[in-house]
């Protein structure tokens, strides 16, 4: 009820809000019979009462204005945490959102790799933290929904290693991640909202409205479709990407070639994953690892998250960013032997029997740490028309 009540209510968070809430649970009242199929025996209230009180019809009017003079249509490159928060909070807002995406499936990092049948690996998002008070409001209601859950629990730990060594642990935030699979809350938040799937877009062209005159946008896929006229694009895909989209279309001499040469700036860090699956389970007690003076920076024992396969030992290792760039037109069976050979190394676990391997390569993992951030945690060309954003702009993690 806080959840929705601040979403959409006219007063939000005024005291006399949360009072209402409270009314709706009895705080105020005594049970009401006889009890309703609905509410119970909480006190209800005709439209005839209402109407004595204050001008309904009034209210419905006001309740019911449409927020814009003019219907307004939003195209939406990207669907993963950021294309899909996003989308989700304009559909909310009465606004029409299309949502274009070059992959068979939502996730973007948020998704997940399936070995037959089973979503195994969380190959890319490991787990994600909530310091932003803003998000934390989604992350309390998505716990509440039982689509996220802690890990590790408070049995189980993180851990830094140097040299196979144990150095620390590494349990000094709160980690989430969500069930059954990682890309499960970017498929809550697009829930009804159109998305256009294996549509890579490579160009927008300017176009004017007919009746206002205002700028809109057609988008140009790589197969030769169009998509559009739409009022405003927002890419929500790595920085060098939307570049790569701005400079081959038709910019006009504004601030949108000006946004173009911002997101060439940024810079991000690209990764090799290794997915593993072992016989059996690894003979240490810790479910995730840091790893330090390797080539490898990471390592998660995908399958002590919750609602995992666990039937057998499913890893996840990811190289650090140097080792990747030095390696990253290495052949996938080299990248996997070399990267078997550090696992060794940093957890000095010499018996492992892999049953299955695979290696992927994110060309756009994290963003650079040289970057500076935008204050507005986003970038617009000059008439705002085109918008983009992601965990580059706004911080190096899933709430970012």
């Amino acid at each position: 009820m806080t959840d929705l009540n601040h979403r959409y209510a006219l007063d939000g968070r005024d005291p006399c809000s949360y009072g209402g809430l409270l009314w709706c649970l009895g705080q105020f009242d005594r049970p009401f019979e006889p009890e309703s199929n609905v509410t119970g025996v909480v006190r209800g209230r005709s439209v005839a009462a209402h109407a004595s009180r204050m001008d309904v019809s009034a209210y419905q009017r006001k309740t019911s204005a449409i927020r814009f003079t003019s219907p307004t249509k939003v195209a939406i490159v990207g669907v993963g945490m950021s294309g899909a928060i996003a989308a989700r909070t304009l559909t909310d807002h009465g606004i029409e959102v299309t949502v274009f995406d070059k992959s068979r499936g939502l996730g973007g990092r948020m998704a997940t790799r399936r070995v037959g049948d089973q979503p195994t690996f969380d190959h890319g998002a490991q787990y994600f933290t909530c310091r932003d008070a803003r998000f934390k409001r989604y992350v309390e209601s998505w716990q509440e929904q039982d689509l996220i859950a802690r890990w590790p629990s408070e049995d189980q730990r993180i851990i830094v290693l140097e040299n196979g060594i144990e150095k620390s642990e590494s349990n000094s935030v709160d980690r989430y991640v969500a069930v059954p699979r990682m890309k499960a809350i970017c498929q809550h938040l697009a829930e009804n909202i159109p998305i256009e799937y294996a549509s890579r877009i490579a160009r927008i062209e300017p176009d004017a409205n007919e009746v206002t005159g205002q700028r809109q946008w057609n988008l140009h896929n790589e197969s030769g479709g169009q998509h559009g006229p739409f009022d405003r694009v927002l890419f929500a895909i790595p920085a060098d990407q939307s570049a790569d989209i701005l400079k081959n279309s038709t910019l006009e001499a504004d601030n949108t070639a000006a946004l173009s040469k911002q997101l060439a700036a940024v810079q991000m860090d690209p990764c090799w994953a290794l997915m593993l699956t072992l016989e059996d389970a690894l003979p240490v007690d810790w479910v995730g690892a840091f790893v330090h003076s390797s080539p490898i920076r990471w390592i998660a024992r995908n399958s002590t998250k919750p609602q995992r396969p666990n039937s057998h030992e499913h890893l996840v290792v990811h190289a650090d960013s140097d080792w990747t760039r030095e390696h990253w037109d290495d052949d996938p069976d080299s990248i996997i032997d070399e990267l078997l050979s550090a696992f060794t190394t940093a957890t000095e676990i010499e018996q492992i029997n892999v049953i299955h391997s695979a290696a992927h390569r994110w060309k756009y993992s994290i963003p650079d740490a040289s970057n500076e951030f935008p204050p507005e945690r986003v970038l617009f060309s000059g008439d705002r028309s085109v918008i983009a954003c992601g965990d580059w702009a706004g911080g190096a993690r899933v709430e970012g």
